[in-house]
């Protein structure tokens, strides 16, 4: 079974509409076994309620730190399928069998192209040679609702908003080696209210940056 796990928030009015496109796109799949794990950092009760007429969603409130580390973290407390598949809420599933391939993963954690509403078109994912520039930003995976991996007890470093992905890469490639690249995609939505164009300002980055620098000076070469 694979736990699809979808951390939420108000994202600025528009949550509820992401979300409920994102669960469309995952019931349109031809592999059903699945549970939809919901994780909520919203102030409000709007994505709640959605989800509380929605029997085949488990949904969970974040009473801890928020933000989307901690966010994942706690959906991610709740998976009980062999696989877990995290999904940021205002992307989508595009192949219908996406998560049947994802399924049938031969490798420990596996990667799909992703393809983005802007001009930048699709990424097609590589195999990682430098740890230390993955670590610092140089992402060769692409964004986590492009990944899956099978169950572990790996969790999401709770002081990263922009680098969260490829701190967590850099941790599977440690423990499992790269990953297995998956001939299916994902639609990234890149608009003035996602959390890249939100969040992850520019003293963020910095922050981040160096912060990185500092936890994996060991992969430097």
């Amino acid at each position: 079974m694979i736990s699809i796990v979808i951390p939420t928030y108000e994202m600025q009015g528009f949550g509820v509409q992401m979300l409920h496109n994102l669960i469309d796109s995952c019931l349109n799949q031809t592999y059903n076994e699945c549970e939809i794990i919901v994780s909520d950092d919203s102030a409000d009760d709007n994505i709640e309620n959605y989800c509380n007429h929605k029997p085949y969603i488990n949904y969970f409130r974040n009473h801890g730190k928020k933000g989307a580390s901690p966010n994942l973290n706690n959906g991610l407390r709740h998976c009980t399928g062999d696989i877990v598949k995290p999904m940021f809420m205002d992307d989508v599933i595009l192949d219908f069998d996406c998560l049947e391939k994802f399924a049938t993963m031969k490798a420990n954690w596996a990667v799909c192209t992703s393809t983005h509403t802007s001009e930048r078109g699709d990424h097609v994912p590589w195999q990682s040679k430098d740890l230390y520039e993955l670590a610092r930003g140089c992402n060769s995976f692409g964004s986590p609702s492009g990944v899956a991996w099978k169950r572990n007890d790996l969790t999401f470093d709770e002081t990263l908003v922009w680098l969260l992905d490829c701190d967590f890469y850099v941790k599977l490639i440690t423990a499992y080696g790269e990953p297995e690249i998956i001939d299916t995609k994902v639609l990234i939505m890149e608009w003035e209210g996602s959390a890249t164009n939100t969040i992850a300002s520019g003293s963020v980055r910095i922050t981040e940056l160096e912060y990185m620098e500092n936890k994996y000076s060991n992969l430097k070469k």
